[in-house]
């Protein structure tokens, strides 16, 4: 069974056996010192070390292009279809302050009890059950700066209304991850 692998592994690799070699040589009447003979007894099928490494390094290298070209053509196909689609800025309490002064268009997406208890000033209602494309059209245009918010850092919602709102088309998108809490921790005012 060693031997079968062995004879296997010297003709896909197209490596001389130990063997071959030696009768090459009484051939040709060549010294061949690449081998020891004492491994030459023992594994008279196995190729050559000095074999495998030149034909190992031969094979792998001319894989090695292939293999680049297919991550470039990857990297290619994934950015191709990001850049299709923007990525939202994430921003803090100052920058959100100062979008606010901008008068950035602020959607608060939490359950409207929760924004009738309070929100950021000018803000507008669209909870994230009914948060929709035609919904956001009717307060903001599409090329107008809009910021989502909502409960604070442990709520995904606006996560997922910016992404949203980024498939759909618009294209100044900006998500304060710190929500209504971080507003009011930094002591700006509410509605």
């Amino acid at each position: 069974m060693q031997t079968l692998r062995n004879a296997f592994r010297a003709s896909f690799f197209g490596q001389k056996t130990g063997a071959d070699l030696e009768a090459k040589c009484e051939v040709d009447g060549c010294s061949h010192k690449s081998f020891d003979t004492r491994e030459k007894q023992i594994y008279p099928d196995l190729p050559l070390k000095k074999e495998i490494s030149e034909d190992f390094m031969k094979k792998t290298f001319s894989i090695l292009p292939l293999i680049a070209a297919l991550f470039v053509v990857s990297a290619c196909a994934t950015t191709g279809s990001s850049n299709e689609q923007s990525i939202y800025k994430m921003v803090d309490v100052t920058a959100a302050k100062v979008l606010h002064e901008r008068n950035a268009m602020f959607i608060d997406v939490r359950h409207k009890y929760w924004f009738d208890e309070g929100h950021i000033p000018g803000a507008v209602n669209i909870p994230f059950s009914r948060f929709n494309d035609n919904n956001l059209a009717k307060v903001v245009s599409k090329d107008q700066e809009v910021v989502f918010y909502c409960y604070g850092i442990n709520c995904e919602l606006s996560d997922k209304a910016s992404n949203r709102a980024l498939s759909w088309g618009y294209e100044k998108v900006y998500y304060f991850m710190k929500g209504y809490p971080g507003w009011l921790d930094a002591g700006y005012p509410a509605e």
